[in-house]
């Protein structure tokens, strides 16, 4: 595996604008519903998790061959998946207004998942059971990383099935479309 440097800035534009957008709702609802936006070191460690992810994308579809190839099927079925999941993003932004439409905000499940897991860790290892939740009033910081990269995990997941079924639509329209070459050669 090669990294293609003359790609790594432009790949670091892409999803340095697709992270942030895609993170946009849960940063909202970490930041004002659960009021982490009065802890400094729980902003920095949420900006930290997206700064993560931004590198970790930039360099993996940097890597010569898999995403590389901007006709290959696997890189269309991820721009595909990335498009549904940044018109995902804006179309919750207006949900997260106060009200009982936030919980129909997959980052809003993928939030509660990711701190159940956090919290569910610092019970086993003897740190207490709420890290990180509305009862808590100062999240440690290393618990608020760790939220965060796992609710990001947990949304790429998401992003990996919508390309995983964006692929085989592409696959079966890319199949169709040979199949009528075949038979009605171009003229």
């Amino acid at each position: 595996m090669k990294i293609d440097r003359s790609r790594l800035p432009g790949q670091a534009r892409y999803w340095t604008l697709h992270c942030c957008i895609n993170a946009l709702p849960s940063f909202i609802v970490a930041a004002f519903y659960l009021q982490m936006i009065t802890h400094p070191a729980c902003v920095a460690a949420m900006l930290l998790a997206i700064l993560t992810f931004i590198a970790v994308y930039t360099v993996v579809t940097s890597i010569e061959g898999w995403f590389s190839d901007s006709q290959s099927v696997l890189s269309r079925a991820l721009k595909v998946g990335v498009r549904i999941r940044m018109v995902v993003s804006l179309v919750s932004l207006p949900l997260l207004l106060p009200s009982a439409l936030a919980f129909f905000v997959p980052d809003v499940w993928a939030g509660i998942l990711a701190s159940a897991i956090v919290n569910w860790v610092g019970t086993v290892l003897g740190a207490g059971s709420t890290w990180i939740g509305p009862t808590e009033s100062h999240p440690p910081a290393l618990a608020v990383y760790a939220t965060t990269m796992i609710e990001g995990l947990i949304i790429s997941f998401m992003l990996l099935m919508l390309s995983f079924f964006s692929l085989l639509i592409l696959q079966a329209r890319d199949r169709k479309k040979r199949a009528t070459e075949i038979v009605m050669p171009p003229q």
